[in-house]
């Protein structure tokens, strides 16, 4: 990250809530590429189903 971008950020944000982001992003970006591991197959949508 670069500074001019970490000094637009922290004007919104205090520091507890820059983690917090910081945390979320890469905790989004570990699962993503754990899907693609994953490969997961596309299912049908609940809405198609037929309940008894």
């Amino acid at each position: 990250m670069t500074d001019e971008v970490y000094a637009e950020a922290a004007r919104h944000y205090d520091d507890k809530a820059l983690a917090t982001l910081t945390i979320a992003i890469g905790q989004i970006n570990f699962f993503i590429a754990l899907a693609l591991i994953g490969k997961p197959q596309p299912v049908a949508s609940l809405a198609d189903q037929q309940w008894d």
